[in-house]
């Protein structure tokens, strides 16, 4: 019984491939379009502070504005004095030595609470980081690692084994998604739990 229980409770929290957002901004009549979050890669701590070292626990997911679609990661690193400037690469690379590079359109300062979703994590610095390019290109790659280039030189991050999993089955919902093919939301659920 009780694990009944555990699994009805940790299942939202345990989806992939869902839809965040998806609808029309009343103001602006721009179409919304957003999966939910999912972890690639997570510190030793589980993004929590070591004395006000780097730290680099990073979530991704794919939105869209209209006509513009983007890669997000948001990259909570505890360090306010981060930056990346405009145009600078973001590089996955697969397990067969392909790499795959996105940019970001523009500049980007480390701000409290930008590194996570929801409050926890709320009152650390982060990054969030929009970027352009192929998104299609990582589509069901195995993808094993990432390099995020900064106005300190590059951090390389191994991402979480099968997290190119998750992304190939985000990536797939928001296509589905972009073509009418979905259209719910997803439930609500903790995103520290990934």
């Amino acid at each position: 019984m009780k694990n009944i229980i555990f699994l009805i409770v940790m299942a939202p929290a345990l989806s992939f491939g869902q839809i965040k957002r998806n609808e029309k901004d009343k103001f602006t009549g721009k179409h919304i379009l957003e999966t939910e979050f999912v972890r690639i890669h997570s510190d030793k701590l589980g993004g929590m502070t070591d004395g006000g070292r780097l730290t680099k626990t990073l979530l991704l997911n794919f939105s869209k504005l209209d006509e513009f679609e983007f890669l997000r990661i948001k990259w909570a690193t505890n360090k306010p004095l981060l930056s990346i400037p405009k145009n600078s690469e973001v590089i996955f690379l697969d397990a067969d030595g392909h790499t795959y590079k996105f940019k970001t359109p523009s500049g980007i300062y480390a701000r409290r609470g930008d590194g996570t979703v929801g409050s926890f994590g709320a009152l650390s610095y982060g990054l969030d980081i929009f970027l352009i390019g192929d998104i299609p290109s990582i589509r069901d790659k195995p993808l094993t690692e990432l390099r995020i280039y900064t106005d300190e030189g590059f951090f390389d991050f191994k991402l979480i084994k099968n997290s190119h999993k998750a992304i190939s089955k985000q990536l797939n919902v928001f296509y589905d998604a972009i073509e009418g093919r979905v259209i719910k939301k997803a439930p609500s659920a903790r995103y520290d739990d990934y």
